[in-house]
């Protein structure tokens, strides 16, 4: 089923060997299809490639269970740690976001935060300090 995404991805090996770059999965939500890419991330370990994920954390554990094994780097695009701001802007909460965070934490996974800076909405000193304090919490 992957052999034509792992042909491609096969022709930069030499490339991540000398680098010691990688596949990276980023653009709209790679676990909002957690079957495809537990599938490509598997071949990928198959053939020691470094993988990471750019991720926003919004989605049920069963998508991260199905894929961490086989990621190296998780990229978390936190955006507002506060509940309310966040439910204003987003219309949703980000409960499931923090205990995905703190889940991957707990077991040790390599997370880069990202935090994208936007006017007025997450660049503001309340809110890097609220990002910053949530993930000094976790270990």
């Amino acid at each position: 089923m992957f052999s034509g995404i792992m042909s491609e991805v096969e022709k930069d090996i030499l490339y991540f060997q000398k680098s010691g770059g990688g596949l990276r999965f980023t653009g709209g939500e790679p676990l909002s299809q957690p079957e495809f890419s537990a599938g490509i991330l598997k071949e990928c370990r198959k053939r020691n490639i470094h993988t990471a994920i750019e991720t926003s954390l919004f989605c049920g554990k069963n998508a991260i269970d199905l894929v961490s094994d086989n990621v190296d780097l998780f990229f978390d695009r936190s955006e507002n740690i506060r509940q309310r701001r966040s439910r204003v802007y987003t219309g949703k909460g980000n409960e499931i976001i923090r205990g995905n965070f703190s889940y991957l934490a707990r077991q040790g996974k390599n997370i880069i935060v990202r935090i994208p800076l936007i006017k007025i909405f997450t660049d503001t000193e309340n809110n890097i300090n609220a990002i910053t304090q949530f993930v000094a919490e976790n270990p």
